[in-house]
């Protein structure tokens, strides 16, 4: 199998039994199955690297993708930095926000610069890239690399949350619930952590907003225990609870929790809580968003490998 059909495979991701073949995977994928005479895995990421050298953005930003997740030569994020720099500096989003990621999470690099992080996020931010929205407002909600503004962080992860990110969703809920940066409103919190509670994982690949939203989930069920924004509802509560597939159950708030809320039902609506989530979780589907950005990835890697788009 060559690099762009590997590459795709590993994009195309199936997790938990939900498959994220898009449309534009699709294509990739038709065109893999007719080309079998395609290039080694080392002369594929040749010719993408004399690509990146003559100044493709697309050919930069997936070279630099491969060299950040390690995908068919040594893992090394200083390239992938190099590489990501040169997309970047040529304005593609993409490579400015994962450029962003790379200094703020500082795995090449310790300590994280947050500044710099914050200059990468904002260009890619300011052209509507979602996960750059919400990560420039978890700086400004931490106060990291720029003074702390909870109404700046608020206004990032609107225009983050209005595209889908789970991720702003949650965050903009936990702010309307404290009151920080707009005014509190535990309707609009629960109305919000509902957007983000549920979103499919599409794997390692760095993408922000994906993988079940276990902290949505159990703010939503808090809502719902307290009758906070909306009825008190303790088997809605407990549902939630048990949806919060990512926390840790050995947590004193999540074990306090759950025990009130069982204590208030019947062995029969526990019963039906369950079924319920066993039911949500067969039937799930990829969201539109992850769906969204997936296409976004694939088609870069369209253009850098020059695969003909049949869409």
């Amino acid at each position: 199998m060559s690099t762009r059909c590997a590459w795709l495979s590993l994009l195309a991701t199936v997790v938990g039994g939900v498959t994220l073949l898009t449309a534009a995977a699709t294509t990739f994928s038709g065109e893999c199955k007719r080309k079998p005479e395609y290039p080694s895995i080392e002369e594929d990421i040749k010719q993408l690297a004399e690509r990146a050298k003559r100044g493709e953005p697309d050919a930069q930003f997936v070279l630099g993708l491969d060299y950040e997740i390690g995908f068919g030569v040594d893992r090394s994020y200083s390239t992938a930095k190099d590489w990501y720099q040169a997309a970047a500096d040529q304005g593609d989003a993409e490579a400015q926000f994962r450029l962003g990621r790379l200094w703020e999470e500082a795995k090449d690099h310790p300590p994280p610069n947050y500044g710099k992080a914050a200059v990468w996020y904002r260009k890619a931010a300011e052209q509507g890239n979602p996960d750059a929205q919400t990560r420039l407002g978890s700086l400004y909600e931490r106060g990291r690399g720029v003074m702390r503004d909870d109404a700046e962080a608020a206004q990032w992860y609107r225009k983050a949350a209005e595209q889908g990110n789970p991720n702003a969703q949650y965050r903009l809920g936990l702010l309307y619930e404290l009151g920080r940066g707009v005014p509190q409103d535990s309707a609009e919190a629960a109305a919000f952590y509902r957007k983000a509670a549920v979103v499919i994982d599409i794997g390692s690949l760095g993408l922000d907003g994906f993988g079940y939203n276990g902290d949505a989930s159990l703010a939503l069920a808090r809502l719902y225990h307290y009758g906070r924004g909306v009825r008190q509802d303790d088997a809605e509560a407990y549902f939630w609870i048990r949806y919060a597939l990512d926390i840790d159950e050995t947590d004193t708030q999540f074990a306090a929790l759950l025990y009130a809320v069982k204590s208030r039902l019947t062995p029969d609506q526990i019963l039906q809580a369950d079924k319920r989530k066993s039911q949500m979780e067969m039937q799930g589907s990829a969201s539109m968003y992850s769906k969204r950005r997936m296409d976004a990835l694939i088609q870069k890697g369209h253009r850098a490998y020059h695969v003909p788009n049949q869409n």
